[in-house]
């Protein structure tokens, strides 16, 4: 105990009353080693309890249990023995030598002995099996959901490691030891000059954590997307697009803005989550709460998302939007669905909608036998939702094997198409009705057909020949109202009657869509451009396509019989089955304890998307926790319109290059709202960037990269000449903004503002993060054929970084450094050195008495 320390005491005692003994007992708290000692500690468990996972620590009371039953026999089947046997031995006389090593052999022999009979015969009773259930394990539950979760991606926590390391928590228990050191050291050390080393090492301790914390509270990190410049006449790159800002890694917004999106603004979310789930039914879907719960457990979620400080900036959007994060889901996929709506009130043209259930009663593992699937029993396989008025939306093929078309109002000429009986074994069929002369039923013959197949139609003259059956259109269908509609097509070759001088012509037969079918006559010179002339199909010819290659479900509604049916049912190379009435909650047999039930019709839907999660072993583990396959659930309102729309958004990494990203919105006042789920973006202070070139140096004899190298323009308020600067994998680019002097300021102002400069985050790394490897390969082989100058990439990506504090945290390294060798060397040696002149001034003040004396 030093006597500084003595003294503060007494100090304590004599000028703090007994009253104001809270303030004794925090002073004294400040000034002790234990609470630096339980500190250190603290930020010790803090460090481990963001790695450990917090299943581990729950299994550790467990193993603990596990090895006190271990102690315990040992204690009981050796140490007792062992210490009556060193009894024994003790009144038979033995030496205490002999006695002590009998008593440890026999001790290590029963010893080994127990473990030998605990592992065999208890450990294998006490061992948990989290497959069986069989053993002893506290909060089994627990620990099993997470044993590999650690405390920071626990519903409620939800942080990053840097955001972890950069929490409150962490930060308060540093401050309280750096108080406790600086307290400490006031109150315990002596200020001189032999203690010179301790106090600059205590000094430096202060130092480092304080710049530790400011460094946790000002780091920015992320990355910037530079793209490059369009070619130039000889195939060199080109400076491209200016930048003048980065993506933050971590910290997320919300883009909101008007109409298309032109002008976004970026207001930050507070607080979202990262590794689970959360309401993942916010759009309300009735049936879709208890799958939504096997996810997020039946989580809510609501995070206001306010606007920004605009200082005067015109706003993004207007005012009386409000926008609220009510979903998260940290990994999925978003699917498009159909879902039940209220009628539309805007006088806009209602859109049916009818559900569809596969079902089955064929027994399978654990689920017996039921009712036959035609008395409407059967567990349901799969739920189709079906359109009738939207072409691509009527139709849905389940495994490549069972194709259900939903129409309403299917014309009868048609109806009776898909009913026709083909010829036995067919598997594709055409129907070719040519009208007569005299107004008579057109001659209708059915063939069936297969590619090559050359057909004379009966005594019209005519000839098919089919070309080719395509279970897909040869090109995508862009007819409006029929975009992204499939069918599948028959190419036949029609050759009319010699007498009628018409030329031959190719027919696109579509089975699902009659009304697209089309003629092709000629080639080459045939229309201006030399394109083949397209024509709709001559009426003097009907042909129709029977696609009977799989099981086939024709469903037509019943004009003024709401709810109800007909349906026609087609087996590969067997006679349809037609009904002719089909109600809601029947189900049609498809084949035998298979069938399909008619679910309940909806008089209106709307188009939505809804996260689809994805499976645990299908992620990609570096993507958990970073939102890049995250979507969030944003509620838009208008709370004096009584207004709301909620919609999922998916995550957009650089949301000006995924315009597809985002989500529009459309109020009932006909306002839109665009919204984007990104990264919050960090402006430069005063710097542009642009990528004028990029190399990739490749090793030896190989194209495997050793190194890539960004070429940049930079761009600087505080420099106007042009400067190209690089930055590769092993030489990062470093841009400190200088401090500009303020005019007309005093010098001492000047003076402060560039020291503080030194300390404020304005000193920023430009490291080579990512690069277009396919685009550099792609035109490398052009450039190896000589067709190019060089290889060059379409963009390449920097990580951004910058270094609060650094210099801060430097000085207390070198603060310690200059420190300990003091305290531990040139220290001890002052104090021998004071320690032998004390010696020999007492040596020589003895002398002199001695000789007084004998004098």
């Amino acid at each position: 105990m030093s006597q500084k320390w003595i003294r503060s005491k007494r100090w304590d005692d004599q000028y703090i009353p007994r009253w104001a003994w809270p303030v004794k007992a925090v002073l004294r708290a400040l000034s002790s080693i234990w609470l630096a000692v339980i500190l250190l500690t603290m930020v010790a468990l803090y460090g481990a309890l963001a790695s450990v996972p917090i299943g581990l620590i729950a299994a550790a009371p467990t193993y603990a249990l596990y090895g006190l039953s271990l102690l315990a026999a040992i204690a009981v089947v050796a140490g007792v023995p062992a210490f009556a046997a060193s009894a024994v031995l003790r009144r038979a006389g033995a030496r205490g030598g002999a006695r002590v090593t009998a008593s440890l052999i026999l001790f290590a022999v029963l010893a080994a002995g127990t473990f030998l009979i605990w592992r065999e015969a208890a450990w294998p009773r006490l061992r948990y099996d989290f497959g069986t259930g069989q053993g002893f394990m506290l909060f089994a539950d627990f620990v099993q959901r997470y044993s590999a979760t650690t405390l920071r991606r626990l519903p409620g926590m939800e942080m990053s490691e840097l955001e972890f390391y950069s929490w409150w928590p962490l930060k308060a228990i540093l401050l309280t030891f750096v108080l406790n050191l600086i307290v400490a050291t006031v109150r315990r050390i002596e200020f001189t000059f032999v203690n010179i080393g301790v106090l600059t090492v205590h000094g430096g301790i202060v130092v480092i954590a304080l710049g530790s914390i400011y460094y946790a509270g000002a780091k920015q990190e992320g990355d910037m997307f530079l793209l490059a410049g369009p070619p130039d006449a000889q195939g060199n790159p080109t400076p491209g697009p200016e930048q003048d800002g980065f993506f933050d890694n971590t910290q997320v917004v919300l883009w909101v803005g008007r109409g298309r999106g032109e002008h976004l603004e970026q207001r930050p979310i507070r607080r979202l989550p990262r590794y689970n789930d959360y309401n993942l039914n916010a759009l309300e879907i009735p049936g879709e709460e208890e799958a939504a719960a096997r996810h997020d457990r039946g989580r809510k979620l609501s995070i206001p998302v306010p606007p920004p400080d605009r200082r005067g900036a015109a706003p993004a959007v207007d005012e009386d939007f409000r926008f609220e994060i009510v979903g998260y889901a940290s990994y999925a996929t978003l699917e498009s669905r159909w879902i039940a709506a209220p009628a539309p009130t805007s006088g806009e043209a209602a859109t049916p909608m009818r559900r569809l259930d596969l079902v089955s009663s064929l027994p399978s593992a654990g689920r017996p036998q039921t009712v036959n699937a035609e008395q409407g029993g059967g567990e349901v396989v799969r739920s189709l939702t079906l359109l009738p008025d939207l072409p691509a939306e009527r139709i849905a093929t389940m495994a490549g094997a069972i194709a259900v078309e939903y129409g309403r109002s299917i014309p009868e000429q048609r109806w009776r198409d898909l009913g026709e009986v083909l010829p036995e074994g067919a598997h594709h069929g055409l129907i070719v009705e040519v009208p007569r002369a005299d107004g008579e039923e057109p001659e209708r013959h059915v063939f069936a057909v297969e590619p090559g197949t050359r057909i004379e139609v009966g005594t019209t003259g005519y000839t098919v020949e089919v070309e080719d059956l395509t279970p897909q259109p040869p090109f995508p269908i862009i007819t409006p109202g029929f975009q992204g509609a499939e069918s599948s097509v028959a190419i036949v070759r029609v050759t009319p009657p010699a007498e009628s001088g018409a030329p031959a012509f190719t027919r696109y037969v579509y089975h699902r869509f009659p009304e697209l079918d089309q003629d092709i006559v000629g080639a080459g010179s045939a229309t201006q451009g030399g394109r083949p002339a397209r024509r709709a199909a001559d009426p003097s010819i009907r042909i129709a396509y029977v696609d009977a290659s799989m099981l086939q479900v024709y469903l037509d509604e019943i004009e003024g019989d709401e709810g109800a049916v007909r349906a026609i049912v087609r087996l590969p190379g067997r006679e349809p089955i037609v009904s002719d009435r089909i109600a809601t909650g029947q189900t049609l047999t498809l084949a035998p304890m298979v069938g399909l039930r008619l679910g309940e019709r909806s008089p209106h839907a709307v188009r939505v998307e809804t996260p689809v999660v994805v499976p645990e072993q299908q992620r990609d583990r570096e993507m958990i926790g970073t939102h890049e396959s995250a979507a969030v659930a944003v509620r838009i309102s208008l709370p004096e319109q009584g207004w709301s729309r909620t919609v999922w958004v998916p995550f957009a990494r650089y949301f000006d290059l995924a315009p597809s990203l985002a989500r529009r919105v459309t109020a009932p006042d006909g306002r839109e709202v665009t919204v984007v789920f990104g990264r919050l973006r960090h402006t430069l202070p005063g710097l542009r960037l642009q990528l004028a070139d990029f190399q990739m140096f490749p090793y030896p004899h190989s194209d495997l990269p050793q190194d890539y190298r960004s070429d940049l323009i930079v761009l600087s308020a505080w420099d106007q000449e042009l400067t190209v600067r690089s930055t590769s994998l092993n030489a990062p680019l470093l841009i400190r903004v200088p401090f500009q002097p303020m005019r007309g300021a005093p010098a001492v102002v000047n003076l402060i503002g560039r020291l503080v400069s030194l300390v404020a985050p304005n000193q920023y790394k430009f490291s080579q993060a990512s690069w277009d490897p396919e685009g550099w390969r792609s035109t490398k082989a052009m450039a190896d054929e000589g067709l190019i100058p060089r290889p060059r990439a379409r963009y390449t990506i920097l990580g951004v970084g910058n270094n609060p504090g650094i210099y801060v945290i430097a000085a207390g390294a070198v603060m310690m450094c200059v420190g300990i060798p003091w305290a531990f060397y040139l220290k001890p040696y002052l104090v021998r050195r004071r320690k032998r002149r004390i010696q020999a001034e007492l040596a020589a003040a003895r002398g002199a008495a001695a000789e007084g004396a004998e004098r």
